[in-house]
Protein backbone atom coordinates (compact mmCIF):
# COMPACT_ATOMS: atom_id res chain seq x y z
CA UNK A 1 0.00 0.00 0.00
CA UNK A 2 2.84 2.35 -0.85
CA UNK A 3 2.14 5.65 -2.87
CA UNK A 4 -0.93 7.85 -3.03
CA UNK A 5 -4.69 6.20 -3.33
CA UNK A 6 -7.34 7.14 -5.68
CA UNK A 7 -8.93 9.21 -3.36
CA UNK A 8 -5.67 10.92 -2.18
CA UNK A 9 -5.86 12.07 -5.88
CA UNK A 10 -9.26 13.25 -5.97
CA UNK A 11 -8.79 14.90 -2.61
CA UNK A 12 -5.76 17.14 -4.65
CA UNK A 13 -7.42 17.54 -7.44
CA UNK A 14 -10.70 19.39 -5.99
CA UNK A 15 -8.10 21.64 -3.46
CA UNK A 16 -6.86 22.62 -6.70
CA UNK A 17 -9.96 23.65 -8.31
CA UNK A 18 -11.33 25.22 -5.15
CA UNK A 19 -7.91 27.58 -5.35
CA UNK A 20 -7.49 27.99 -9.10
CA UNK A 21 -11.04 28.67 -10.30
CA UNK A 22 -12.09 31.78 -7.69
CA UNK A 23 -8.45 33.20 -8.46
CA UNK A 24 -9.40 33.06 -12.11
CA UNK A 25 -12.61 34.40 -11.69
CA UNK A 26 -10.74 37.55 -9.75
CA UNK A 27 -7.91 37.89 -12.15
CA UNK A 28 -10.34 37.89 -15.03
CA UNK A 29 -12.17 40.52 -13.53
CA UNK A 30 -9.14 42.91 -12.45
CA UNK A 31 -8.33 43.10 -16.38
CA UNK A 32 -5.14 40.41 -15.63
CA UNK A 33 -4.18 37.97 -17.33
CA UNK A 34 -5.84 35.05 -16.06
CA UNK A 35 -2.22 32.41 -16.21
CA UNK A 36 -1.33 34.28 -12.81
CA UNK A 37 -3.70 31.87 -10.99
CA UNK A 38 -1.29 29.10 -12.47
CA UNK A 39 1.96 31.05 -11.08
CA UNK A 40 0.10 30.99 -7.41
CA UNK A 41 0.44 26.60 -7.87
CA UNK A 42 4.56 27.18 -7.95
CA UNK A 43 5.59 28.17 -3.99
CA UNK A 44 8.01 30.84 -4.57
CA UNK A 45 6.31 32.24 -6.99
CA UNK A 46 2.83 32.44 -5.36
CA UNK A 47 4.05 35.42 -3.14
CA UNK A 48 5.13 37.50 -6.42
CA UNK A 49 1.82 36.90 -7.91
CA UNK A 50 -0.02 37.82 -4.74
CA UNK A 51 1.73 41.11 -4.18
CA UNK A 52 0.98 41.87 -8.39
CA UNK A 53 -2.82 41.41 -7.91
CA UNK A 54 -2.28 43.39 -4.33
CA UNK A 55 -0.78 46.11 -5.94
CA UNK A 56 -2.23 46.63 -9.25
CA UNK A 57 -4.78 48.92 -10.13
CA UNK A 58 -8.49 47.65 -9.29
CA UNK A 59 -11.32 48.44 -11.63
CA UNK A 60 -13.43 49.98 -8.50
CA UNK A 61 -10.66 51.93 -6.87
CA UNK A 62 -10.49 53.68 -10.26
CA UNK A 63 -14.07 54.44 -9.70
CA UNK A 64 -13.80 56.22 -5.98
CA UNK A 65 -11.77 58.94 -7.66
CA UNK A 66 -14.29 60.80 -10.03
CA UNK A 67 -17.33 61.73 -8.82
Amino acid sequence: MNGISLLHWLILILILIAWIVPLWRILGRLGLSQAWALLTLIPPLAPIALWVIAFSDWPSSSKVGQA
